[in-house]
C-alpha cells in the first residue's frame, strides 16, 4: 500500500512539474506572439537604440493598425511618400496594452504643425482645457491665440501634472527635457501628423499668399533662396514638417524611456483622420474624445497662390529634399 502511494505521489509530482513547464512555456510564447501588446522589458528599453523606437500607424478607413521602427520610417519617408506607402512596409500590429498593478493615466500629446489641422487643434485644446481644468480662454478671442504651453515646455509639463482630468494636450515645436522630473504611472501617446511633403509645401506657400499676397511671396522667395529654417510664425518651414519634428522630439524621450522607465508611444497619423483616430484611442484606452477635434477650421480658403509657385517649390525641394532623408 505504501509502495502504491509513493509511486502515485511521484506520478502526480511529475505531472504537476510537466504541467507547470507547459503553461510557463505557453505564457512565454503567448507574450512573445503579442510582442508590442505589453511593455518592453526594462532591459530591452535600457538598450533600445533610436532606430529601434516603435512607431505606430492607424488608418481609420480600413481599421488597420500597423507598426514600424523609426529607423525604417526615416529611411523610407521621402518627398514623394504617401501614408499608404508607409502602411505597406509596416507590419500589422495592435496598439500596446499595458499590464501593471497601478492603472496608468493615459495622456495624448498632439504635436501640431502648420497645414496639418493645427488651427482646429488649437481651438479644440483650449475648449478642452476650459472644460476639464477650468482654464479660461484668456483675453483673446476663442478662435485665436495658443493654448497654455503650446510652444513652451516650462508651462506645458506643469499643466499636464496639474490637470489630471485632462487627457489631451496640444503642443508645437517642443521637446521633453531629460531634466523634467519623471512621470509616475503615466502613459504618453505622442501623436504626430503625416502629410505628403509636396502637398504640405504647396499648401504652406499658398498660406503665405493668402496672408500677405504678393509681399508674402517675395518674402518666401528670399527665405527659400537662403534655405532658411526655424522661422517664427511662418508655415513653409522645413523645421516644422512632421518628420523633422518627430526626429527632434524622440531624442530625449528615448533617453527618458531608457533612464527613467517612462511609458511613451509614438503614433503617426494621417492629418485628415485625427478625429477618427482619437475615437480609436477612446475605445482602446477608455479616454474621452477631444471636443471640437472634428472641426474644419480653414477648410475653405481663398483662391490663388504665388504666381511663381512652381519655381519656388522647386527651390524648396533643392534646399531640403536631401535633408529630409538625412533625418535620423
Amino acid at each position: 500500500m505504501m509502495l502504491w502511494y509513493s509511486q502515485t505521489t511521484k506520478r502526480y509530482t511529475l505531472l504537476l512539474a510537466i504541467t507547470t513547464v507547459f503553461f510557463t512555456t505557453t505564457l512565454i510564447n503567448y507574450n512573445s506572439i503579442l510582442g508590442e501588446m505589453y511593455l518592453l522589458k526594462s532591459d530591452a528599453v535600457e538598450k533600445m537604440k533610436y532606430g529601434e523606437l516603435p512607431i505606430y500607424l492607424i488608418q481609420s478607413t480600413t481599421n488597420q493598425t500597423s507598426q514600424t521602427t523609426w529607423g525604417k520610417l526615416a529611411q523610407e519617408w521621402n518627398t514623394a511618400t504617401q501614408y499608404d506607402d508607409i502602411l505597406n512596409f509596416a507590419k500589422p500590429s495592435t496598439l500596446p496594452l499595458f499590464k501593471q498593478v497601478t492603472p496608468l493615466r493615459v495622456v495624448t500629446l498632439i504635436h501640431c504643425g502648420p497645414k496639418t489641422g493645427s488651427t482646429t487643434l488649437r481651438f479644440a485644446c483650449k475648449v478642452n482645457y476650459r472644460k476639464t481644468c477650468n482654464i479660461p480662454f484668456g483675453p483673446r478671442t476663442p478662435n485665436k491665440g495658443h493654448p497654455v504651453g503650446y510652444m513652451n515646455e516650462t508651462a506645458l509639463y506643469p499643466l499636464i501634472r496639474q490637470c489630471r482630468n485632462t487627457s489631451h494636450f496640444c503642443a508645437k515645436e517642443i521637446i521633453m527635457p531629460i531634466e523634467e522630473p519623471k512621470y509616475e504611472n503615466v502613459m504618453f501617446i505622442h501623436m504626430f501628423p503625416f502629410r505628403q511633403f509636396d502637398d504640405w509645401a504647396k499648401s504652406a506657400l499658398k498660406e503665405r499668399f493668402i496672408k500677405k499676397r504678393n509681399k508674402g511671396c517675395y518674402v518666401a522667395k528670399s527665405l527659400i533662396e537662403n534655405c532658411t529654417v526655424n522661422i517664427p510664425h511662418y508655415e513653409l518651414d522645413f523645421g516644422k514638417y512632421g518628420k523633422t519634428q518627430l526626429s527632434r522630439f524622440k531624442e530625449e524621450v528615448v533617453q527618458r524611456m531608457r533612464e527613467m522607465s517612462e511609458h511613451h508611444i509614438f503614433l503617426l497619423y494621417h492629418h485628415r483622420e485625427l478625429h477618427s483616430i482619437l475615437g480609436k484611442l477612446q475605445n482602446t484606452y477608455n479616454i474621452p474624445l477631444l471636443p471640437k477635434s472634428d472641426g474644419k477650421r480653414k477648410a475653405k480658403r481663398p483662391e490663388g497662390t504665388c504666381k511663381d509657385e512652381i519655381n519656388l517649390l522647386k527651390m524648396f525641394h533643392n534646399c531640403f529634399s536631401s535633408e529630409l532623408m538625412n533625418l535620423a
